[in-house]
């Protein structure tokens, strides 16, 4: 689902991805010009397009790759896909394509094409590779991507267009302004022209890897847009594919009477039908015809028990508007996505839900079936979203509303016998969804191999092994677990020392982002607990308490005490971002700093004089 409409744009261009420049120079010089053509018709207007690619290795290493992908969206038909390189046109039995496996997306590819290149390519050769593409609607006219690649010699934007028609260009541009320039002389004829792009530097922690710029194409006839950028056109545009709204059937009426009766509350009526989807209608795709990115009839997704996001989403907002409960399809991206003020098909990859009530949006999502109302996996969250309130549609942003810890783990033992510690470990949110998923689908090692590689993923020089569950409900997963704690303390013969900062959570490479001003990923939001308590005979904790950040923003606590004869460790770990806001950057860079000095930082325990 990640990044798929994005990747497979990129998928003809993204080799070799782009990375510290060579001392020796780029591998590869690129260039992608793309024509469309917009023409009315009767019955209103149409796109078409023509792309052409030329790629010239400038080393051995960049004339090794020789095999192109071309994406085929389920909204075009690809057409005279040719290719040529020394002179010598492809033969037609290199131009090949393959169905993708479908992913649980919003708009999945349809055919991806494959160009394979002869292996006697050498350094300064040039190969080139077009195709024609026509369009079902004006409105999906795509996002334009520049990949990162060493060296973009011309990225083109052309455009013929009736003369009583204006194009506009909004760019976005992640790691900083490049110079484009448009031409207008032309009546009828729009042009966005990017030259000799500057090679560009591989970031750490950069949400927008392999992207020099994305430019939002935008068609309007005098004020009115052609292509529905804002929430209100797009939604009428959207909704209006789906057409006339079957009326429910009684099978749909009927559905879960006695459940829905012996709801006490509304809240609980939309959680009997969330329930009710998210587990009873299994995830399979059934992309024909227009179905990639319209949803099937709730109806008969409801009487063949499977669909996609887009079918699952639609059939809780049916069932839920047959019994008064305002429920909306919401359309989000969960990876990052280009920031811009219009919107387009291309920005989002997965349909959810929303229920409206006194002005409060909760969110859940009927793909996922080990989630909970309000509680959605992580991808979802903080996703920009539009909401299609066919009333009312906006755009959202996917709140975080997880106050409680997502691990949670406590730990007692002895100091003396440090690999015979018990630890009782609570996993909620999407820590709590993985692990139900786990144990339901994987064999009894395998579950105890993934809780035990992702817990000692996220803590330092302390493994818990050997799981058994205790319990399960609607908030968490309870599992107790064995402990070895020799790794996670130093001993000397007069002290034993404790780490400040067990969570490997912050990356010293992010720390190399302070001097730029471009977009951060932090692999948020985390929310994480340890506590020990132990016996420790023989030995005084030096009580000291260490708070790093701001507990509204991303914070650190870390102490150690003496309580009832025993040494007790807590440890608390809050941050709150997928993409840091530019406005809590410099705070959030400091903390990183601060939580990575922290690891030099050790709580003391003396041993007591004999």
């Amino acid at each position: 689902m990640l990044r798929l409409l994005f990747v497979c744009a990129f998928a003809c261009c993204l080799l070799p991805a782009a990375g510290p420049a060579p001392a020796e120079g780029p591998d590869l010089a690129y260039s992608k010009v793309i024509q469309y053509q917009i023409k009315e018709t009767p019955s209103g207007y149409q796109l078409s397009s023509e792309i052409t690619v030329r790629r010239t290795a400038l080393t051995e290493r960049a004339a090794r790759i020789r095999s192109f992908e071309v994406v085929e969206q389920p909204y075009t038909t690809v057409s005279g896909l040719r290719g040529e390189s020394r002179g010598r046109e492809l033969k037609p039995e290199a131009i090949t394509f393959h169905f993708p496996k479908l992913e649980d997306t919003f708009i999945p590819p349809a055919r991806l094409h494959e160009l394979e290149f002869p292996a006697d390519l050498k350094a300064g050769d040039t190969l080139e590779y077009a195709w024609k593409e026509s369009f079902k609607d004006l409105a999906f006219l795509p996002v334009a991507l520049i990949p990162a690649l060493d060296r973009v010699e011309r990225f083109e934007l052309q455009l013929a267009h009736p003369v009583n028609l204006r194009v506009d260009f909004t760019p976005f541009f992640p790691h900083g302004d490049l110079p484009f320039k448009e031409d207008r002389t032309v009546p009828g004829r729009t042009i966005l022209t990017f030259l000799n792009l500057p090679r560009p530097k591989r970031l750490p922690s950069d949400p927008y890897p392999g992207m020099q710029a994305a430019v939002l194409i935008r068609v309007f006839k005098g004020d009115a847009a052609l292509t529905p950028s804002e929430p209100t056109a797009f939604a009428t545009w959207y909704l209006g594919l789906l057409g006339p709204q079957a009326q429910p059937t009684e099978a749909m009426k009927g559905l879960l009477a006695a459940e829905l009766a012996q709801a006490a509350t509304t809240r609980e009526k939309v959680r009997v039908l969330f329930d009710y989807v998210k587990t009873e209608i299994r995830y399979i795709a059934d992309e024909g015809a227009m179905h990639a990115f319209i949803p099937h009839d709730p109806a008969s997704v409801l009487e063949k028990k499977y669909g996609d996001c887009k079918d699952k989403a639609w059939l809780l907002t049916t069932l839920a508007r047959i019994h008064g409960l305002p429920v909306h399809p919401v359309l989000l991206s969960t990876a990052a996505v280009p920031s811009f003020p219009g919107l387009n098909p291309a920005l989002f990859n997965h349909v959810i839900c929303a229920w409206e009530e006194s002005g409060r949006l909760e969110f859940m999502d009927p793909t996922a079936t080990y989630s909970e109302l309000g509680d959605l996996p992580e991808a979802d969250v903080l996703a920009e979203a539009l909401l299609l309130d066919p009333v009312r549609p906006r755009r959202v942003r996917i709140p975080l509303r997880q106050e409680s810890a997502s691990v949670e783990v406590r730990i007692e033992g002895d100091l003396a016998k440090p690999k015979a510690a018990k630890a009782k470990i609570t996993l909620r949110h999407g820590w709590r969804a993985q692990a139900l998923r786990a144990r339901k689908e994987l064999r009894a090692l395998d579950l105890e191999n993934a809780l035990s590689n992702r817990l000692n993923r996220l803590l330092a020089k302390l493994s818990v092994d050997h799981f058994r569950f205790l319990e399960a409900d609607r908030d968490k997963v309870l599992f107790e677990a064995d402990a070895d704690l020799t790794d996670f303390f130093i001993r000397t013969d007069l002290r034993v020392y404790a780490p400040s900062a067990p969570f490997r959570t912050v990356s010293p490479e992010g720390l190399e982002r302070g001097q730029d001003p471009y977009p951060l990923e932090a692999q948020g939001p985390a929310h994480y607990l340890l506590d020990l308590s132990l016996t420790a005979e023989g030995l005084q904790p030096k009580p000291e308490r260490i708070q790093l950040g701001r507990e509204a923003a991303a914070s650190h606590s870390a102490s150690c005490a003496a309580e009832a004869g025993r040494v007790h460790l807590a440890y608390v770990f809050t941050q709150p971002f997928r993409i840091v806001p530019s406005e809590a950057r410099a705070e959030f860079l400091a903390f990183c700093g601060q939580y990575l000095q922290s690891n030099r930082k050790l709580f003391v325990l003396q041993r007591s004089e004999p």
